[in-house]
């Protein structure tokens, strides 16, 4: 069995057009067929149709039950990072994560952010909106107005008292974030990849094995005295202690709650230490699209400058007089805190 070379270029497509255009499953269907495309038994597709190929597992390799063969995996058509891209938005777009959303729900708009921006006085999502004005002045001329702006939708509909602006011009705001975004990119030049992803790792285990190190330190010599208290205890009961049981019993208590925390930080960073080792399988691919947008994104079309957008910031806050600030997505923070305009810091 080979894999279909009609069926794979539609599912590349479709992958394509959800993760970096944001095409959701009824433009999605729309666009197929209205290109057409069909399934197949040669029928139409429909968005139910869109969201089931988008979440099998088959163009994985897998079958239902998560199982997998060699023949399976020769039939793969789309990777697993992509299909977790695909997951995650999917799962960002559902009406139950709207308060955790960060991904846009469309893309079709001339505003270039959706989802991740919020207002910074109140907190609540701003939402984009058309403004239009047209009216004839006293000297006969004509004046129109046509805006996309970003509205504060708890002041606009009075649902606090919210004391920032009710709308911010998209055009300026979006500008704005576009620097913002240029500056993070601009990280991207100087040391090669390879050099950036074994420095990132070595630096994040070895600051875990040296707290490890302390941490074992510390439970040994916490362990060695609770062995003196458990027999000074035993001591007191011959009368050869010059303490009291309440005095040791105290101290003992105090010593148990110490190991207990101790054995617990350090299990926790060991949990740590095996998915940091683990990680470089999942740095490398984001780090590769991190330098992908870094190169492409001021010749990307404006919906693939929305979909970075929503990737790149977990949370965008525009307050009075245009005052913005951003949060990263964890992901991506960690490409720009490690290194400073492409050059790792000597140790």
């Amino acid at each position: 069995m080979d894999i279909d070379a009609v069926e794979s270029e539609v599912i590349h497509m479709m992958d394509s057009m959800t993760i970096h255009k944001g095409y959701g499953s009824h433009r999605l269907s729309r666009y197929l067929n209205e290109n057409g495309y069909r399934t197949h038994t040669g029928a139409r597709f429909t968005s139910t149709v869109v969201n089931r190929i988008l979440k099998d597992r088959f163009y994985c390799g897998y079958l239902d039950d998560g199982t997998s063969t060699e023949a399976l995996q020769a039939l793969r058509i789309r990777s697993d990072e992509t299909y977790a891209q695909i997951l995650e938005i999917l799962e960002q777009r559902n009406n139950a994560n709207e308060e955790k959303r960060h991904i846009a729900l469309r893309t079709k708009g001339q505003a270039m952010l959706s989802g991740n921006i919020f207002c910074a006085h109140c907190g609540g999502r701003l939402t984009t909106i058309r403004y239009r004005d047209h009216y004839t002045r006293a000297d006969g001329s004509e004046y129109s107005v046509d805006q996309i702006k970003y509205s504060c939708y708890h002041k606009s509909r009075k649902l606090c008292k919210c004391d920032g602006q009710t709308t911010y011009q998209a055009d300026r705001v979006d500008e704005i974030i576009r620097q913002i975004i240029r500056q993070i990119f601009s990280c991207m030049s100087g040391a090669p990849e390879e050099e950036k992803l074994q420095t990132l790792l070595k630096r994040q285990i070895a600051g875990n094995k040296a707290r490890q190190t302390q941490l074992e330190h510390e439970l040994g010599k916490s362990q060695e005295q609770l062995t003196k208290l458990q027999l000074e205890i035993a001591k007191t009961l011959t009368g050869e202690s010059v303490y009291s049981p309440e005095d040791l019993t105290q101290v003992l208590r105090t010593v148990k709650e110490n190991i207990a925390n101790g054995e617990q930080e350090l299990t926790k960073l060991k949990e740590e230490e095996a998915q940091k080792k683990q990680g470089i399988d999942l740095i490398t691919p984001a780090y590769n699209q991190f330098k992908s947008w870094a190169e492409e994104f001021d010749t990307a079309t404006l919906e693939q400058k929305k979909m970075i957008a929503c990737y790149l910031f977990k949370r965008i806050e525009v307050g009075r007089d245009y005052q913005i600030s951003v949060e990263l997505n964890m992901t991506y923070q960690q490409f720009c805190t490690e290194w400073n305009n492409g050059h790792i810091p000597e140790d």
